[in-house]
């Protein structure tokens, strides 16, 4: 059950039945560019991740995630066993998203992934019904 409040000046409200209609989100979300929560998360996760291999800094998050040294793969981050924790789910993200955007090297700067990563979200919260949100982006 998910819903969105807004608000409408006193002199539009209608008490009647339609008043308490729900309406669908995802047209506002396209229409202004709102990325959902789950989106925000991932957004921010492989940004962060990117800055964390590209500048090794902080030192001590750099130490949790392993480089493949394999030539080619210089930015594939080799994953530990699958669970819940931070370096397990952006390794895997990292992963995704290196091949999806071609990320060969850590010359791309952040601000490329940024906007390659809004671009990609935006594509794929419009995809689908339009009134519908895709179960794929609630993962």
């Amino acid at each position: 059950f998910k819903t969105c409040v807004r608000t409408r000046t006193f002199e539009k409200q209608k008490l009647g039945q339609e008043f308490y209609q729900k309406e669908h989100t995802k047209p506002l979300f396209k229409k202004h560019k709102i990325m959902t929560v789950s989106s925000i998360y991932l957004n921010h996760l492989i940004n962060d991740v990117f800055k964390i291999l590209k500048f090794r800094t902080p030192m001590s998050l750099y130490s949790f995630f392993s480089l493949s040294s394999r030539i080619g793969r210089e930015t594939l981050l080799v994953t530990s066993t699958p669970s819940d924790s931070y370096v397990s789910r952006a390794s895997v993200a990292w992963n995704i998203a290196r091949q999806k955007f071609s990320v060969t090297d850590f010359t791309t700067t952040p601000g490329q992934i940024k906007s390659l990563m809004r671009k990609a979200i935006f594509t794929a919260q419009q995809s689908g019904a339009p009134n519908n949100w895709g179960k794929d982006l609630n993962n």
